[in-house]
């Protein structure tokens, strides 16, 4: 696991923050919090690594996302174990396997990736477990 913590200037609106400012979201329960936020960070090929820095960093800065909508920062996992690996198949991609191994065991309740909004209020019909 990465320890790895980006913080993005506060004029970046792509990594601004989805929920309230009070950082609460009327889905998030206390006892969500009790279980993982997982920020998986993942691009297909190490050329996207190398050539899309900011990519990087916003999905480093879905730390602070979790943060904000009230995981304690010790309750924050980053899973970047596959980066450079294409996503076209699970095969060889043990980072993704940790994380659903952590979601399925109840370890984790929001995961946050880049590719869909970070905020559960954003989806209204589909409950945390």
């Amino acid at each position: 696991m990465s320890s790895l913590h980006v913080t993005t200037p506060a004029n970046d609106t792509s990594t601004r923050m989805l929920s309230s400012p009070s950082g609460s979201s009327r889905k998030i329960q206390p006892g969500h919090q009790e279980r993982l936020a997982i920020v998986y960070v993942r691009q297909s090929t190490q050329q996207q690594v190398i050539d899309n820095r900011e990519s990087t960093a916003r999905q480093y800065a879905l730390v602070d996302q979790a943060i904000h909508l009230g995981w304690p920062a010790d309750r924050v996992e980053v899973i970047d174990d596959d980066q450079a690996t294409s996503g076209s198949t699970a095969e060889g991609r043990q980072g993704f396997h940790r994380l659903l191994a952590d979601w399925w065991f109840y370890h984790a309740h929001v995961i946050h990736n880049v590719a869909t909004p970070a905020d559960p209020s954003t989806y209204p019909n589909v409950p945390l477990r």
